[in-house]
């Protein structure tokens, strides 16, 4: 039964173990009744443990989802927004920030997303982004080109777009 205590506590960051130590603590103390002897204190602690952990994972999916359900929102805003402004043959600066905020959305949550001065239109447009997430910043370059609408091409850790976009 100690082994069934542990599995439940290191079942709530592990669900499927706290499942097992569940499982285990009933089998247990339905056993000890079948049996007409009285169930052991480890089984009820085990059985207490999942259920927290029961508790803590449901929460934490929860949450989890509701994250997930905001940053797909904000992914759609966006893409309204840029409905009938990345087709044309030039982008615009606030247009090529709407992009990339789309781009990093798509990927995680983000507290921050700022695009820089110094945009770079041309062939390969070149936008400078700062993302604050979880406390730590980071600065990113965002390569833009375009086929039939305008797309991020790449994020290169140097910050050197290529000269061109890709052939067709």
């Amino acid at each position: 039964m100690v082994l069934a205590l542990v599995l439940g506590v290191v079942g709530i960051v592990c669900f499927p173990l706290s499942l097992v130590s569940g499982g285990w603590a009933l089998v247990s103390i339905l056993s000890a009744r079948g049996e007409g002897r009285r169930p052991k204190a480890l089984a009820f602690a085990s059985l207490g443990v999942f259920l927290v952990a029961t508790a803590v994972n449901v929460t934490v999916a929860m949450i989890g989802a509701e994250a997930n359900s905001e940053r797909k929102a904000q992914a759609a805003a966006i893409a309204e927004k840029l409905q009938g402004r990345i087709e044309g043959e030039q982008l615009d600066a606030e247009a090529a920030c709407d992009l990339a905020r789309q781009q990093l959305i798509s990927q995680s949550r983000y507290d921050a997303i700022s695009c820089r001065a110094g945009y770079q239109p041309g062939r390969v447009a070149r936008l400078e982004v700062d993302t604050e997430k979880r406390g730590s910043h980071a600065e990113l370059t965002f390569c833009l080109a375009r086929a039939q609408r305008w797309y991020v091409l790449s994020t290169p850790a140097d910050g050197r777009c290529p000269a061109s976009p890709p052939a067709q």
